[in-house]
């Protein structure tokens, strides 16, 4: 049981550190820049929820089993609130480290832990257009229930427009993938099902993010 357990969730984990590791080796090709420079990162999205699925299989009290799953439209809003540092690798290519606080569709909060590898088509100091990929971890708040991270992945471009020559702001548009492990209602009337009763527990949800961002 332990094997199938983990089955399902460590495709979406290792799908996750595939993009986590490009991000990382499309990085690399700047790690050669000489001077690298610091901006400080506030950024405020919000997360509208298209599509989500989900499969579970857990253990009554009685011993018996019960499955369900289902996949198809889920709408739903959520926000986020992330700071962090970006590190400017010549002229168009920017590392940044993120984190803060964001919701999930499956009701959970998250402290997330990113990674993102920038690309400014026309450069830091120039009004344009850039593209860039993350991926990281979301820690769950209420880690009561489990302490397993949610992984995230994200795939998006934006417009920077330039305020000063230290500053700017940035719009961006985002797909957003999150890979979780959500609560799951008891049916014996407890409010969610015992961590030893979970054989397995997969989640995903896919969404568009609006994000406004300030760099300085």
């Amino acid at each position: 049981l332990s094997g199938a357990r983990g089955t399902d969730f460590d495709m979406h984990v290792r799908i996750n550190r595939t993009i986590l590791c490009l991000t990382l080796l499309l990085a690399s090709q700047s790690l050669s820049a000489l001077s690298p420079r610091f901006d400080l990162y506030v950024e405020w999205g919000y997360t509208q929820s298209l599509f989500g699925k989900f499969k579970y299989n857990i253990l009554s009290s009685e011993g018996g089993r019960l499955y369900d799953s289902h996949r198809g439209a889920k709408f739903c809003s959520n926000g986020d609130l992330l700071a962090g540092v970006m590190m400017k690798l010549g002229q168009k290519n920017g590392i940044t480290f993120l984190s803060g606080y964001s919701g999930v569709p499956s009701t959970s909060r998250i402290i997330p832990l990113e990674l993102r590898y920038s690309y400014f088509c026309k450069g830091f100091e120039n009004d344009g257009f850039f593209t860039f990929a993350e991926g990281g971890i979301g820690l769950k708040i209420e880690s009561e229930f489990d302490t397993f991270p949610a992984y995230i992945a994200v795939l998006g471009a934006g417009y920077r427009l330039k305020l000063s020559p230290g500053s700017s702001i940035d719009f961006l548009l985002e797909m957003k993938s999150i890979f979780d492990r959500p609560k799951i209602t008891a049916p014996e009337g407890q409010r969610y099902a015992k961590a030893d009763n979970i054989l397995s527990n997969i989640a995903s949800y896919y969404g568009l993010n609006l994000s406004v961002a300030l760099s300085f």
